[in-house]
């Protein structure tokens, strides 16, 4: 499973629904009606699972699906290099 995928697992996972049902322009609040509780769930898996601090990409605006698998690639491409 790449990082796409399970991002997108931990994100149905959290959201409660399936992750084939998600797509990158999906916007957490007005899409996926996530909450603040439901945010900071969401980060602390992602950060947890691939052992990356999400920090300035948060403060940067991780609004979608697609923002937030983007800043996934980017630190994880940082730790490859």
């Amino acid at each position: 499973m790449n990082f796409r995928e399970k991002t997108k697992e931990i994100i149905a996972d959290i959201c409660g629904i399936e992750p084939a049902s998600l797509s990158e322009s999906m916007d957490f609040v007005g899409d996926l009606g996530v909450d603040s509780v439901k945010a900071m769930e969401l980060i602390v898996a992602v950060e947890d699972h691939f052992d990356i601090e999400l920090g300035e990409k948060i403060e940067n605006g991780l609004n979608s699906v697609g923002e937030l698998l983007q800043g996934v690639d980017e630190l994880l491409q940082g730790a490859n290099s």
